[in-house]
């Protein structure tokens, strides 16, 4: 079967599904949202380290697989608190399947850093995740000064302790952590990152600047090149492409990577919130 023959056959399933969905099935029991307990008291930052992002910044994101069937939504904010007596960013992402992918199973994820103001690296990091019936919850502290995660999971007895890099990132903060960062085209740096057990280093390259177009606008970016190592694992790193706008606010506006189930693409739709 040839390729072009067999993307159509993809396009007329899609199309059949969302018809289905439309006329003859019953929307099913929503899943109830994950509820949040902010942990710091609202604070605002002085003298910050970076002005790339502030409290009240709003970004929201559309998730495609293919180029063309909706997945999902990202929404992620920032606030300005006060953290176990640090000045932070208490950052939260947001994610939801769409309708046509609820269909098949509904899943909602909510991320929680928060991220030390002055030395821009993670304090907390939370991730609570629900599909139907099932629930999981893991919380990670950081101490970035002995150079140690712990984490925890709902459920499970005990913690686990491994040794991070220095100035460590979880997945979140890490996002935010580039946009920070100055970039020159042909130049590279590392960030270090942890997830619970495992340990990454993340190789950032800069590889030229290009205009593009996003639900959200048209813009000059830098067009980076993404890689995830894991740190002690003799194995080849995931890449992802990530396109930052080329002004102060460097904003993710468009992230393409390879999954199992083919290319995805996550596209900035809008930039709202306080910070312009």
């Amino acid at each position: 079967m040839s390729a072009k023959r067999g993307l159509g056959r993809i396009v007329w399933a899609v199309v059949i599904i969302t018809i289905l969905m439309v006329f003859f099935v019953r929307k099913g029991k929503e899943i109830p949202p994950i509820k949040l307990k902010e942990l710091g008291s609202a604070a605002k930052i002085t003298n910050p380290a970076t002005s790339a992002f502030r409290g009240g910044e709003k970004l929201t994101f559309r998730v495609q697989y293919l180029d063309f069937i909706p997945a999902g939504s990202i929404t992620m904010k920032v606030k300005e608190v006060s953290y176990r007596g640090k000045e932070a960013y208490y950052l939260v992402a947001e994610g939801k399947t769409s309708p046509l992918f609820s269909f098949f199973t509904r899943f909602q994820s909510v991320f929680e850093s928060y991220m030390d103001a002055r030395n821009l690296y993670s304090l907390r990091f939370q991730e609570h995740a629900r599909s139907g019936r099932n629930v999981d919850e893991r919380l990670t502290i950081y101490d970035q000064e002995n150079g140690i995660a712990e984490t925890s999971e709902e459920g499970t007895p005990g913690s686990r302790k491994v040794k991070i890099g220095k100035n460590s990132q979880d997945f979140l903060s890490a996002l935010y952590f580039l946009r920070t960062r100055e970039l020159k085209v042909g130049e590279s740096f590392i960030i270090n990152l942890n997830n619970r057990k495992n340990n990454y280093e993340v190789e950032v390259k800069i590889l030229r600047k290009a205009e593009i177009k996003v639900p959200a606008g048209k813009f000059t970016a830098y067009v980076t090149e993404v890689k995830v190592t894991s740190v002690g694992k003799n194995e080849q790193g995931k890449i992802l492409t990530v396109w930052l706008s080329e002004k102060e606010r460097k904003l993710p506006l468009l992230i393409k990577a390879g999954t199992k189930i083919g290319p995805m693409e996550v596209s900035l739709i809008d930039y709202g919130g306080k910070q312009k």
